[in-house]
């Protein structure tokens, strides 16, 4: 790996007596797809917090290469971190139902745009353009999902979309704001075998778009069918980092899984 695109250091959260994120370090290389695993409670989803400003850490780095300078992501809100570059989903599918699809689509380009509540009232010819623009961008973004997001379907309201669905949608608003890492908790669950194979296509056809992706998945098959690379958690540690074939022969990782009278052999 050259300079890393994200790279974190001494990661820590605790919620009182209970340390839930514990000196984490990892880095991630532009154009990856790094799954970030574990067993239930290993502190995945605070991770995510703590690196997009929904928790401030009690400790550490998170430091984010833009072009040039790393620059650091602890201690500036959320909506400031998406600006820079991360965006994310979330395990509750995160969408206002009563839009439509072009709506939500166009809420997940704010941070790209300059209109504001006047403009969005009156719409000069710079908003109007502006508003073109993000209505452009977003029929490129969901052209990533044929067949499922068609300009017929653009003034449906996001309610009305299934369930796997909802999850595409919500991966097309991350993609909106043009982020050099997106981060997804749990894409795959409640999606069938089908829905499944799909999602990891399409996933793997973002990272040959240049984007960069952090993976919190609990389907195996989905995790070995995207990922470059592993890292794995375990009550707040990181016990691995490397090659997926390699991660899951290590006896750590199965007994993290597994318990300690599973046979490794």
């Amino acid at each position: 790996m050259t300079e890393p695109l994200l790279e974190v250091t001494g990661l820590t959260k605790r919620f009182g007596g209970l340390t839930a994120v514990d000196d984490v370090s990892l880095a991630l290389g532009a154009g990856e797809i790094v799954s970030l695993i574990g067993p239930n409670g290993s502190g995945k989803t605070t991770f995510f917090h703590c690196v997009t400003g929904f928790y401030r850490p009690d400790a550490g780095s998170v430091r984010l290469r833009n072009g040039g300078e790393a620059q650091e992501l602890v201690g500036r809100p959320a909506h400031v971190i998406r600006a820079m570059g991360v965006a994310r989903t979330f395990q509750t599918r995160e969408i206002f139902g009563e839009m439509s699809l072009m709506d939500c689509m166009l809420l997940g380009r704010h941070t790209r745009t300059s209109t504001g509540l006047l403009g969005t009232v009156f719409m000069p010819r710079r908003s109007r353009r502006e508003d073109d623009l993000a209505r452009e961008h977003a029929a490129k973004i969901f052209s990533i999902f044929p067949g499922r997001f068609g300009p017929e379907r653009w003034a449906e309201p996001a309610e009305s979309l299934s369930f796997a669905n909802r999850c595409r949608l919500e991966i097309a608003i991350g993609l909106m704001s043009d982020p050099k890492l997106l981060m997804l908790d749990e894409p795959a669950a409640g999606m069938n075998p089908n829905e499944r194979a799909e999602l990891m296509e399409t996933l793997r056809q973002i990272r040959d778009l240049g984007y960069t992706l952090l993976v919190v998945e609990h389907n195996m098959r989905v995790v070995l069918g995207i990922s470059d690379r592993l890292i794995v958690l375990d009550r707040g540690r990181k016990i691995a980092d490397g090659d997926p074939e390699e991660v899951f022969k290590d006896p750590v990782v199965t007994t993290a899984y597994l318990g300690d009278d599973y046979d490794v052999a």
